[in-house]
């Protein structure tokens, strides 16, 4: 699993770059401040900033050496997301999305398995036996 858009669990300074674990009373004065004074943000990719370099070069490792290649509740347009699956399924790999509806990626998906990603894995793990 790659974080490529980060999560909501950690606070990231805009000065400094520090990262500290969101807790609730840091967030009782709004907008939350770093000890530098810097402004902390959620550490989650927003709009107009560009993915970590870490993850994506992880992403594109990881996709042209993947067998099975999920793909879960994306429509398949936002850049450089939407090159990873083409580059698994050119690999070699079978490609599997799930997605309330169709997107760009369902002409090259081996299998798609429409429904809410969480009633679909649920399915899917238990299907399989996994925990």
């Amino acid at each position: 699993m790659i974080e490529f858009h980060g999560n909501s669990r950690w606070l990231v300074c805009l000065e400094c770059q520090r990262r500290e674990a969101v807790r609730p009373e840091r967030l009782r004065e709004l907008p939350p401040r770093c000890r530098c004074e810097g402004l902390l943000k959620p550490d989650f990719i927003f709009f107009g900033e560009g993915i970590p370099e870490k993850a994506l070069q992880r992403s594109y490792q990881e996709a042209s050496q993947a067998d099975l290649f999920l793909i879960i509740g994306s429509s398949g347009e936002i850049q450089p997301a939407c090159q990873i699956p083409p580059l698994a399924k050119a690999r070699g790999a079978k490609l599997i999305e799930i997605n309330l509806h169709e997107s760009n990626f369902t002409p090259i998906a081996d299998v798609f398995l429409q429904g809410p990603a969480t009633e679909v894995v649920g399915a899917l793990v238990k299907e399989l036996g996994l925990k």
